[in-house]
């Protein structure tokens, strides 16, 4: 399985305000036995999506328990070895942050979990508690300079008490310690799971933010890895909204 990411424009965070992007997604798949039928569900993009072409018998939108949208691909009597392919053309654009928006009251955006640890030590990071958009800056912002970008951390999943400990992670480990620190505050928050534009490895990557809940509805973007409190640059690509940063793949 693989997937291609092509930029229109090729600028780090905070300079692209508006952006296209192709996103190719490809792979195959070695059928043995009698299978009726098979289906593949990807994460696609949530938002700015052109146009989308799928090489495939057949194939649907669904939404996940979250209401993310979900692409689902479907083969009758699928050969010994078959392929698919999507293209999807997204146009994106920066987002700017309404620090006038008072917050909701969400309790069940307030809860821990594996890897969002509410612990005294993170509460006295975060003190004093506000619930406003401000203070949710503040704390991106104290999270990028608190947590080194340290690469040989991807794909450890650590959570919000080791990054505090250890200072160090990637993007996941950015997030988990800023979900931590909003929701000790009060601030409802859920994790983002997408691509951007990585200025350190110079490519397009997968990413994860946060966003937390306005009064009115509307989810306010935060990403304290790029450091990004105040604007979101155009690079960043949503696919699902989650509780942490686990997201798989199905193929049933």
């Amino acid at each position: 399985d693989s997937s291609l990411f092509q930029m229109d424009v090729l600028l780090g965070p905070k300079q692209v305000s508006e952006a296209t992007f192709r996103i190719v997604q490809s792979g195959t798949f070695r059928v043995s036995g009698n299978v009726n039928a098979m289906n593949l569900t990807l994460n696609i993009p949530q938002e700015g999506v052109l146009n989308i072409s799928v090489d495939a018998d057949d194939w649907k939108y669904v939404s996940d328990e979250f209401g993310n949208k979900i692409l689902v691909l479907q083969w009758k009597n699928p050969s010994a070895e078959t392929s698919y392919k999507t293209k999807i053309i997204v146009k994106n654009r920066a987002q700017e942050l309404k620090f006038e928006k008072p917050l909701a009251t969400a309790p069940e955006y307030l809860k821990g979990n594996g890897q969002v640890k509410l612990t005294p030590e993170i509460a006295k990071a975060a003190f004093p508690f506000e619930r406003t958009v401000k203070k949710a800056a503040e704390l991106a912002k104290w999270v990028n300079s608190y947590v080194t970008y340290d690469l040989s951390i991807v794909g450890q999943l650590k959570p919000s008490d080791w990054v505090y400990e250890n200072k160090r992670g990637v993007c996941v480990e950015y997030a988990n310690l800023l979900s931590a620190m909003l929701k000790t505050s009060g601030i409802p928050t859920r994790y983002i799971i997408g691509y951007a534009y990585s200025a350190v490895e110079n490519k397009l990557i997968g990413h994860t933010w946060v966003e937390i809940l306005a009064d009115d509805g509307s989810w306010i973007p935060l990403d304290p890895t790029w450091n990004e409190a105040g604007y979101l640059d155009a690079t960043h690509i949503k696919t699902a909204n989650r509780i942490d940063a686990n997201l798989t793949q199905k193929l049933a």
